[in-house]
């Protein structure tokens, strides 16, 4: 049952992500060969880069909306979990609010959940979760560029992400040090969050179901 909604989650909301971006790229090729034409028949040249414009297209517009939907659903999940913090405070009676703790967004609520709450959080998925918020920050902040140690901009941070991310096939490393987003990295984001999440609810009914036997004695 477990694999089955986990497989569901995933592919409802992949392949509604590739619908779109496929839809777009043909948009835009059909849009370039109209401006092909267009421009021929004005200057009657040969526009020798329009193989190159159409590969840029084709390889850009994806990346781009995969880096989007991956923030976003970055997001979603950081509000997820903020959300279960709050409610599981009152449920079960906490003093300390998530607030109180250091840290920001999903690295304060993990904190919250396993030092207040008391859940246990596999390392493993831990660390998935923290690189994708590592490469989800980069992406922001440094425009998904990993800076050679020579550049101005570098930090040791860019040298470590990059190691990490040169072992994921579903992340392109381009010559620029550019990180492209693949199709499997949605999914294997996904397949990820839910697992963490999973991971999450069944320590918070474990906890739940001994302090309701609790009071119950």
């Amino acid at each position: 049952m477990k694999n089955e909604a986990s497989k569901l989650f995933k592919e409802e909301f992949i392949e509604q992500i590739e619908d779109v971006l496929l839809s777009k790229v043909d948009d835009l090729k059909n849009t370039l060969e109209i401006f092909k034409l267009e421009l021929d028949e004005i200057s009657k040249k040969n526009t020798s880069n329009d193989i190159q414009y159409s590969q840029i297209i084709e390889d850009t517009l994806p990346d781009t909306c995969r880096k989007s939907h991956f923030i976003t659903i970055f997001s979603i999940l950081e509000q997820s979990m903020v959300t279960i913090c709050k409610h599981t405070k009152i449920l079960l009676n906490k003093k300390l609010s998530l607030n109180d703790l250091r840290g920001k967004g999903c690295e304060q609520c993990k904190n919250y959940l396993v030092k207040v709450i008391e859940i246990e959080i596999p390392n493993e998925k831990w660390s998935k979760i923290k690189l994708y918020q590592d490469i989800r920050n980069y992406i922001v902040h440094s425009e998904a560029v990993i800076f050679e140690s020579n550049d101005e901009n570098y930090d040791i941070r860019n040298a470590k992400l990059l190691e990490r991310v040169q072992g994921m096939e579903s992340i392109n490393v381009t010559e620029q040090n550019n990180l492209q987003l693949t199709h499997e990295f949605l999914e294997n984001l996904l397949s990820d969050i839910y697992e963490f999440l999973h991971n999450i609810f069944t320590e918070l009914k474990r906890i739940t179901s001994r302090k309701n036997n609790s009071m119950k004695g």
